[in-house]
């Protein structure tokens, strides 16, 4: 197991998909406040903020993304595009799947925009993660994925 000091020098980014989940928001803060990681939470701003005062939760050293509103959107769009194997007419309903939280997740997670991602607070871990395999390619040599 990594020390707490390789992992302090080496933080991963770590995306929550639910980040407005109460549970998400005291891991992320738990993870910020140790530096052991840079917890990236998935969701509407306000609503973070707002469930995040509720909770006494301070954001400070996490970040917070809204799809639909991040530049990071457009940067996606094209791999998600491909990857979708979209048909004329299509792209709409494409970049509307891509707001989608899990889907957005996926895809940062398959262009190295973040190193970890964490889901199934709010969903059940069997409909997230099939979401996830028709969105995300398994690396080389790698024939099987879990949960836990």
């Amino acid at each position: 197991m990594p020390s707490q000091h390789l992992i302090k020098n080496h933080p991963k980014r770590i995306l929550f998909t639910e980040g407005q989940d109460a549970r998400v928001l005291q891991a992320a803060r738990q993870i910020a406040h140790k530096k052991i990681g840079l917890p990236i939470l998935l969701g509407s701003r306000e609503k973070i903020k707002e469930n995040a005062v509720n909770l006494d939760i301070k954001l400070d050293g996490i970040r917070i993304i809204e799809p639909e509103r991040t530049e990071l959107f457009e940067e996606l769009l094209p791999p998600f595009l491909e990857k979708k194997r979209i048909h004329q007419g299509q792209a709409e309903k494409a970049k509307s799947l891509l707001k989608e939280k899990i889907y957005f997740g996926a895809m940062m997670l398959e262009q190295g925009a973040t190193d970890a991602l964490i889901t199934g607070a709010s969903n059940s871990s069997s409909s997230d993660l099939s979401l996830l395999f028709r969105t995300l390619s398994f690396k080389e040599n790698i024939q099987t994925a879990s949960s836990l």
